[in-house]
């Protein structure tokens, strides 16, 4: 079972042990490791702080002068020992070479104890649950450089559990390192997959059973944002896909990717999946709308923006593909309500205006229609290429203005309306652009704090 022990580390130098001996030696009891072992068990009873430290540092000492004077240089119980002092002191560096020294002398110390109370795999466990802890606690803190290097260390301790590898991928995907957080997820599913680490304890086996799915599909995730390396993406996506046909971001996922590479037959039928689905999220028929947009399959298009807007009643950016996708499947009816509806929340949207116009002139609704050409050829500034960045705590809008008939210099003010994924206001935020020379346009770019994604927004302008 493992160890779940929380303790503090820092970081040490590393040191050298000299020439290593391929002889193998037996761990041995002598009068210097018994005196260390007792040493060892005063200090840690000490609890952390200056004076378990000290404690742990006078012990070293001991044990480097008898390793320096060729007393316990060949003794493995005595560099476990060293490396249980390093490691109640948080040297993990050091704690780890002198566990490698002991396995050198004895192979077998690895997996058993020998003379001494423990075996050096026993021992790296601990210290892998303190480095892994330390680490924890600067994720949480979003100190990310930190929390990689401590998970490094604690897989560079003990390898043999996938813990360290996820969070390890988490944060450096976090301070921008896509390739390392990479071959740190795929570090994680290797450890689940061989035979020979799956732990004892039924508990810690079911969550492997449920880490590595999860490990799996973000790491073909990040694969797939990786052109030259869309093939490997495939691989793992289809067989997350195979062995959970209810994973839905998988399956959409997958689908880009297979629609990318030209095999659209079975990109497709991954869609008819999706779109078949009543409880997806919003993103997978996001993700699903956007790929069958680009590869003009207006009615499924229309159909996966629906799905999701049932999900984000205000997302804006699904509102106008919709709208794109109706008009060209020529469904001028039931895109007259989406316009319509899109043009309350974005009313300077030239685009939607023009689109809007033209459905009415299809239909026949001339009365309808001229107000609507009025307003278009009357617009003062035209706002266009709006995107909305959703994330885990409030969201992002950008976009650009285009001035049609102001002053340029003249100064705009808007009031952006943020919604969550029920449709409900969460707050607001406004925004000042000065207009540029007429028919030119200006990037802005306004962004909102929340508890909750940010799924919608509107904005209105303020005189």
């Amino acid at each position: 079972m493992y160890s779940r022990s929380v303790l503090y580390l820092t970081i040490i130098t590393l040191v050298s042990f000299g020439n290593l001996s391929s002889q193998e030696f037996e761990p041995e009891i002598t009068a210097n490791t018994a005196r260390w072992s007792g040493g060892i068990a005063d200090a840690f009873e000490l609890g952390e702080g200056e004076e378990q430290d000290a404690a742990f540092g006078e012990i070293l000492v001991l044990i480097d002068e008898a390793i320096a004077e060729g007393t316990e240089d060949e003794n493995p119980l005595a560099f476990l020992q060293k490396g249980q002092a390093h490691m109640f002191r948080r040297e993990y560096t050091e704690a780890d070479l002198a566990f490698d020294r002991a396995e050198e002398l004895y192979p077998d110390y690895f997996t058993e104890a020998g003379m001494g109370p423990v075996s050096t795999g026993e021992a790296r466990n601990g210290a892998w649950t303190m480095a892994f802890q330390e680490g924890a606690a600067f994720l949480a803190q979003q100190e990310f450089s930190s929390a990689a290097e401590h998970f490094q260390l604690a897989n560079e301790l003990y390898s043999r559990r996938p813990e360290a590898f996820m969070n390890l991928a988490v944060a450096m995907q976090s301070t921008g390192d896509i390739d390392g957080s990479i071959q740190a997820w795929y570090d994680a599913v290797g450890v689940m997959e061989n035979p020979e680490f799956t732990p004892e304890d039924p508990e810690d086996v079911a969550q492997w059973n449920s880490y590595l799915p999860m490990s799996r599909g973000n790491l073909g995730s990040l694969l797939s944002s990786i052109p030259e390396r869309a093939e490997e993406a495939i691989d793992i996506l289809q067989a997350v896909v195979e062995e959970d046909p209810s994973n839905s971001n998988a399956q959409g996922t997958l689908a880009m990717l297979l629609a990318r590479s030209g095999e659209g037959a079975d990109a497709m039928a991954i869609f008819d999946i999706i779109l078949a689905d009543e409880e997806g999220s919003w993103q997978d028929y996001y993700n699903a709308g956007i790929t069958l947009y680009q590869a003009e399959d207006w009615n499924r298009s229309a159909l996966a923006f629906q799905k999701l807007l049932v999900r984000a009643p205000k997302y804006r950016d699904a509102m106008d593909y919709r709208v794109w996708s109706l008009f060209q499947s020529e469904q001028y009816a039931e895109q007259i309500e989406v316009s319509a509806a899109l043009l309350d929340i974005d009313p300077n949207n030239e685009t939607i205006l023009r689109f809007h116009y033209q459905a009415l002139a299809k239909e026949g609704r001339g009365e309808e229609a001229q107000p609507t050409l009025d307003r278009l050829l009357g617009l003062q500034f035209a706002m266009d290429a709006l995107t909305l960045a959703p994330a885990q705590e409030g969201g992002s809008v950008s976009g650009y203005l285009i001035n049609k008939a102001m002053d340029p210099g003249t100064e705009i003010k808007l009031l952006f309306t943020y919604y969550d994924a029920s449709g409900e206001a969460v707050g607001t935020t406004d925004v000042e652009i000065e207009a540029p020379d007429l028919e030119g346009e200006t990037t802005f770019s306004v962004s909102f704090e929340a508890d909750v994604p940010v799924l919608g927004y509107s904005y209105e302008v303020v005189e």
